[in-house]
């Protein structure tokens, strides 16, 4: 498993989350509880403390680099990146969102795919933002809350599964 101590800074990953062997942890890291940090995940706290609170899923791709706060069950999918910026409790990152320096993302959001959140934006709680440069387009609706649920739902068995389920076959 890729997980390393850097200068003296040793990852901490709750005893109930799965990290893929394929993923990289660096440093000083917190991974809490029940989170999946799937391959290809890039966790480098060799410039700045990253957590990552409960329930949370980190998929293929995703960087999350410097002073870094992901809430509780959010929903990092594919290539996104969180970058020296704080996500609050509940929120979706599409695929290839970027979070820059000192943001800050309310709970309950969605960042919609490809949208670029600029340095030291705050975005209020509940809210969907989408674009280059990341605007809010309104509060997330009924359906796309049901989505997230649905989505970081059923990632959160993945901590549980992965380590019966998956063999390596080649």
């Amino acid at each position: 498993m890729a997980i390393y101590e850097f200068e003296g800074m040793k990852p901490k990953i709750g005893a109930s989350s799965y990290v893929h062997p394929l993923a990289v942890v660096i440093g000083d890291v917190i991974i809490g509880e029940n989170c999946f940090i799937a391959p290809g995940a890039s966790l480098r706290g060799d410039l700045g403390g990253i957590v990552v609170e409960d329930g949370t899923d980190i998929q293929e791709g995703c960087v999350l680099h410097g002073i870094t706060r992901v809430g509780k069950n959010n929903h990092l999918t594919h290539h996104s990146i969180v970058h020296v910026a704080t996500t609050g409790d509940n929120v979706m990152l599409g695929m290839g969102a970027i979070i820059m320096d000192n943001a800050e993302i309310g709970d309950g959001c969605i960042v919609g795919a490809g949208s670029v959140v600029l340095p030291g934006i705050k975005i209020p709680p509940g809210k969907t933002v989408v674009g280059v440069p990341g605007r809010v387009v309104g509060d997330v609706s009924e359906r796309a809350r049901a989505d997230y649920l649905e989505g970081i739902g059923y990632y959160q068995t993945f901590p549980g599964r992965y380590p019966k389920g998956l063999k390596q076959i080649g």
